[in-house]
């Protein structure tokens, strides 16, 4: 690969060989290049994600959920950012109970975070309208003129009576 030789070193380069690997279903390729990516950069969270990616794509759940482990022990994220991601990979692997515990903890520790507001919200709305709605109020708070959190906010409420 042209890559190789131009940027060895790079692990964005590697994480993007890699997902083209994925895509074209050559998992073996894929696996090595993710991993080599990650041993180029295991401070990178972004190295990590494609290891749980390639996991989960390949329907390994348990070895995605070892990965999301080790995401969240190894790789230094500020304590909001950190439970946004675990939230995001436990969500994925279908543990939704645990994954709303990290949703409210994110939503809670980043109230001036739109984004993150946002898909707290975008996760309660189908089981906790009370927290999807103090998510969409957050949001709101912190970007008044978001029309999606407004028609979020008045599709809710208007579900609620």
């Amino acid at each position: 690969m042209l890559f190789r030789s131009r940027r060895p070193d790079d692990p964005l380069a590697w994480l993007w060989f890699a997902h083209v690997k994925l895509v074209q279903e050559d998992k073996e390729e894929a696996l090595k290049a993710f991993r080599k990516a990650n041993e180029l950069a295991p401070d990178d969270a972004r190295t990590w994600n494609g290891l749980f990616t390639y996991y989960f794509r390949t329907g390994q759940p348990e070895e995605a959920r070892k990965i999301l482990q080790q995401l969240i022990t190894e790789v230094e994220m500020p304590p909001a950012e950190e439970a946004f991601v675990h939230a995001q990979g436990l969500e994925l692997l279908n543990e939704r109970e645990a994954a709303a515990e990290q949703y409210a903890t994110a939503a809670r520790l980043a109230k001036d975070r739109y984004a993150i507001q946002m898909r707290v919200a975008q996760f309660f709305l189908r089981d906790d309208a009370s927290q999807a709605e103090e998510a969409l109020r957050a949001a709101l708070a912190l970007q008044p003129e978001s029309g999606a959190a407004r028609r979020m906010l008045a599709a809710l409420l208007t579900d609620r009576g």
